[in-house]
């Protein structure tokens, strides 16, 4: 084991380096560089200034600070850990100079989040090379727009869309600083869970670091769970607030979730990395359709850019039907005007004086499957504060497919994990904000996933099966019973003659015929 004050070029078993320059560490006061071969990844930072600062967070239980030793150098430089003083580093030496040397060493930290801080309380020179934590732990802070060598980025909304999500969850699709220009997350005050599987040894998780973020994340690993912090005092985009690179290379279940005690705060994701070897997918019940020596699969190109539901022109024209709860009272109660493609007409805006609950939907001619939802309530005093989002095929029974708790105004986007057919669909609204009797609600649009089509695989291995399977046979019954979303392809017939042949089937038993 290493002891203060000798060099330590490589991190001990256990233990995991981040260089000076690392993007997760800041620094306060006067800093330059220095650039020697023997510093760790060729360069240091050092100070001679007084109250200069190296700050960073951590998850973990230890760490080390590798510095440099030489006469005349800092012999009171503070370590603060969590607010509190937990030792002085002492880079004074009489006997030569040594680089890369451990200059501090603390273990025993409870497990969870750290912050550090590093000062200076004189003007002695103090050189700063690298940081040593838990080969499990992970420092935070660190912003990346663009994936490392090794590991592949993937959007939560646009890429994954076997992610299922539990709670109140909401999307935004102009994030325009996010990794594809998304970013979901939970309701405030709403506890809310994801799940996923996915096969590779690493996994990292990316958000919008912010105050209203928790530090009490959960991100439980095939039932082991570690606590990460998503909180900045200041806002920032792309920031990795989550990393493990040493498991099992294998299928892992992972849940990130934020417990309903974090008041005031919300769970979101802006992007998931994973090995660029790995990949997202279900270990579990894989189907590929046979059918004598060819195999098929499915493909689905994601969730449809335009609305299912055509502009309408009054309740029932010129298709299907306009759900709402209220009969009509003059401007503004008409339903079909959040159906009509326009944002400035619309249903509600405080116009009919009647108890809660409200509601306002579509009948479609014939069943859909609805995944995602928008709502256009821009008006910032007439919006829905609590709703559901509700599936119905007699119009009297309707299952509750997403709910809002505490909802705001906006263009808002949810999808959800709908897979079921419903010919009917409402927006059920329990509480309106300012005491209003209905909101303004301009326009509310109703989205299906892309057709399914069959694609004939070029290979049956064990790969083709976990990559490309299938994993609910109802996907293929709902494929052959349409017939609708198979491709084809054209073949010219040449010229051919037609066979007629007799079997008197009373001399012998026939199994099988073969035509030629």
């Amino acid at each position: 084991m290493a002891t203060l004050g000798e060099r330590l070029p490589e991190p001990e078993h256990g233990w995991r380096r981040y260089d000076n320059l690392y993007s997760a560490i800041t620094y306060t006061g006067t800093w330059q560089t220095e650039t020697l071969a023997s510093n760790y990844n060729g360069s240091a930072t050092f100070t001679q200034t007084n109250g200069a600062t190296v700050n960073f967070s951590f998850q973990g239980t230890k760490i080390r600070i590798i510095g440099a030793r030489l006469a005349g150098r800092t012999t009171t430089t503070q370590v603060i850990i969590d607010g509190t003083l937990r030792g002085t580093i002492n880079e004074t030496s009489t006997s030569g100079g040594l680089t890369q040397a451990l200059v501090f060493d603390i273990s025993g930290l409870t497990e969870g989040v750290h912050t550090v801080q590093i000062k200076t309380v004189d003007t002695a020179l103090f050189i700063f090379d690298a940081i040593d934590i838990d080969s499990d732990g992970y420092l935070l802070g660190r912003v990346s727009t663009t994936p490392e060598s090794g590991w592949s980025r993937y959007d939560i909304v646009t890429e994954l869309l076997n992610v299922t999500f539990t709670g109140v969850w909401s999307t935004n699709y102009t994030y325009t600083n996010g990794w594809r220009g998304t970013l979901v997350s939970t309701a405030t005050n709403t506890f809310g869970k994801m799940g996923f599987w996915f096969y590779g040894t690493k996994l990292r998780i990316y958000d919008n670091a912010s105050a209203n973020r928790s530090t009490k994340n959960s991100a439980t690993i095939d039932g082991v769970s570690k606590i990460y912090s998503a909180y900045r005092a200041s806002a920032l985009d792309q920031v990795m607030v989550f990393e493990i690179t040493d498991l099992a290379l294998e299928y892992h279940y992972v849940e990130i979730s934020i417990p309903s005690s974090e008041t005031g705060k919300v769970l979101a994701i802006d992007s998931i990395e994973i090995d660029s070897t790995g990949e997202f997918r279900n270990p579990h019940s894989k189907f590929l359709l046979s059918s004598g020596d060819k195999y098929y699969s499915l493909i689905n190109d994601g969730i449809q850019e335009t609305t299912s539901i055509p502009k309408m022109t009054s309740n029932t024209t010129p298709e299907g039907e306009v759900l709402v709860s209220n009969t009509p009272n003059g401007t503004q109660t008409f339903g079909w005007e959040s159906f009509d493609g326009g944002l400035s007409t619309g249903w509600g805006n405080n116009t009919l004086p009647t108890t809660m609950p409200k509601w306002i939907g579509y009948k479609f001619i014939k069943p859909k499957v609805i995944v995602k939802y928008r709502l256009y309530v821009t008006n910032t005093t007439y919006y829905p504060r609590n709703y559901e989002f509700q599936g119905s095929n007699d119009g009297i029974n309707y299952d509750i497919l997403h709910s809002i708790v505490g909802g705001v105004s906006g263009v808002l986007d949810y999808v959800i994990p709908n897979r079921k057919s419903y010919t009917h669909y409402r927006l059920y609204i329990t509480s309106l904000s300012n005491g209003v009797t209905l909101p303004a609600l301009y326009e509310l649009q109703m989205f299906e996933m892309k057709p399914s089509y069959v694609v004939q695989m070029e290979s049956a291995t064990e790969t083709d099966f976990l990559n490309r399977g299938v994993g609910d046979l109802n996907d293929f019954n709902q494929i052959s019973k349409t017939k609708k979303n198979f491709k084809k392809g054209n073949t010219v017939l040449g010229s051919g003659k037609t066979f007629e042949h007799t079997v008197d089937m009373s001399n012998r038993r026939v199994d099988k015929i073969i035509l030629g």
